[in-house]
C-alpha cells in the first residue's frame, strides 16, 4: 500500500539521518579527546599518533559520505573500526590503577551511548563487543603493569556487562515504542486516505464495510509485524435507522481513541477495531461504552463479542469477525 511504503521510506531516512549525526557527534568527541592527548604529557607518542589517525579516518569517512545515500550498519562499522584499535592501545598505556578505573567507567558509559545513538542491528552490535572483548582480554594478559586479576578488580567486566544489559533492555523498550508510534502514524494516514465518500459513511461519520475491512486488513498486518496486541469487538445495536445509529456512534466515539476504528457491518451491526489493546482492556472499553449509552434508554448495546488477534489462528479479516461474532454475548 502506498501509505505504508511512504511511511516506511521516511522511517529509513530518519534512521539514516540519525546515523549521520551520531557519526558527526562521535567525530567531535574524538577531536576533543585528540586535542587533550596532544596537550597532555601523560600519553605516550604511539597512542597520540594512533588517536590522530583514528580521528582523521573518522573525519574522512564523514566528508565522503553521500547525504542522499541511505546509511546502514556497514557505514557504521567502517567509520568506527579504528576505535577497536585505539581503545586497547589506550588501555595498554595506562600506568596507574586510578586511571584504569576511570578508563573502565568512561568506556562503559560510551557503550551505552553507542547502543542508543546508533540504530544498528543486534548482530552488528554483538560483533563490535566480541571484537573489543577479545582485545580487552589480550591487553589484560600482556599488560606490563597490571595483572588480569587487577583488571577484574577494577570492575571493568561487571560494570560493562551491567550497563550493556541495561542498555539492551532500554533500547528494546525504545524500539517497541518507536514501532508502536510508526504503526499509529501509518494507521492514521490509512484512515485519512480511506475517509472518502466511497469508503466512509458521511451521515454516520464512520467507515463503510469496504473501508473498514481495508483498515482491519492493514491493522492485522501491522499487529503481526510489530507484535502489537489487537482486539476487535463485534457489536449489535437496537435499531437500524441512520439517525438512530448516528446518535449511538456519537456516544461510542466519546469512549474510544483516535487510533481506534469503528465501521458498519450491517444495518445494526458494527465492528470496533482496537489496536494496541489487550482483550481485558477491551472489556473496560465496552464497559465505558455501555455506561455512556445507558444515559439514553432508547440507545442500547444488545450483544457484543471480543476476539484477540494474538491468541487466535486467524488468516483473514472475515475470519477475525466471525470469531468475534461467535464470542458475542448479551450486553
Amino acid at each position: 500500500m502506498t501509505v505504508e511504503n511512504e511511511s516506511g521510506t521516511e522511517s529509513i531516512k530518519d534512521k539514516s539521518r540519525q546515523i549521520y549525526f551520531s557519526l558527526v557527534t562521535l567525530f567531535i568527541l574524538s577531536s576533543i579527546f585528540l586535542l587533550y592527548t596532544l596537550l597532555s604529557q601523560q600519553f605516550k607518542p604511539y597512542f597520540q599518533i594512533s588517536q590522530t589517525l583514528c580521528t582523521l579516518w573518522l573525519g574522512t569517512i564523514i566528508l565522503n559520505l553521500d547525504r542522499k545515500k541511505v546509511l546502514g550498519d556497514k557505514d557504521i562499522i567502517r567509520a568506527c573500526l579504528p576505535l577497536n584499535i585505539v581503545c586497547p592501545l589506550l588501555l595498554f598505556s595506562l600506568n596507574t590503577y586510578q586511571n584504569l578505573i576511570v578508563y573502565n567507567i568512561v568506556l562503559a558509559f560510551f557503550a551505552v551511548y553507542f547502543l542508543f545513538s546508533f540504530p544498528i542491528s543486534h548482530k552488528t552490535n554483538l560483533i563490535f563487543y566480541i571484537i573489543f572483548t577479545i582485545e580487552y582480554i589480550v591487553v589484560s594478559i600482556f599488560h606490563g603493569i597490571f595483572s588480569p586479576i587487577e583488571f577484574i578488580n577494577s570492575g571493568a567486566i561487571l560494570l560493562n556487562l551491567l550497563l550493556l544489559s541495561l542498555g539492551v533492555s532500554l533500547r528494546q523498550s525504545n524500539l517497541y515504542r518507536d514501532d508502536l508510534n510508526h504503526c499509529r502514524r501509518n494507521l492514521n494516514q490509512l484512515k485519512n486516505s480511506q475517509g472518502s465518500s466511497e469508503e466512509g459513511d458521511p451521515i454516520l461519520g464512520i467507515f463503510s464495510r469496504s473501508g473498514g475491512m481495508k483498515v482491519l486488513k492493514q491493522t492485522m498486518k501491522w499487529a503481526e509485524r510489530y507484535e502489537i496486541p489487537l482486539t476487535v469487538c463485534y457489536m449489535e445495536l437496537n435499531g437500524s435507522r441512520d439517525e438512530h445509529i448516528n446518535s449511538i456512534t456519537r456516544g461510542i466515539f466519546k469512549r474510544i481513541r483516535e487510533t481506534d476504528t469503528l465501521f458498519r457491518l450491517g444495518k445494526a451491526e458494527m465492528l470496533l477495531i482496537l489496536p494496541d489493546c489487550e482483550k481485558n482492556n477491551a472489556l473496560d472499553v465496552i464497559k465505558h461504552i455501555k455506561e455512556t449509552l445507558s444515559t439514553t434508554p432508547s440507545y442500547k448495546l444488545l450483544h457484543y463479542g471480543l476476539a484477540d488477534f494474538q491468541s487466535e489462528i486467524i488468516r483473514s479479516p472475515n475470519e477475525f469477525i466471525i470469531i468475534a461474532n461467535k464470542a458475542s454475548e448479551t450486553a
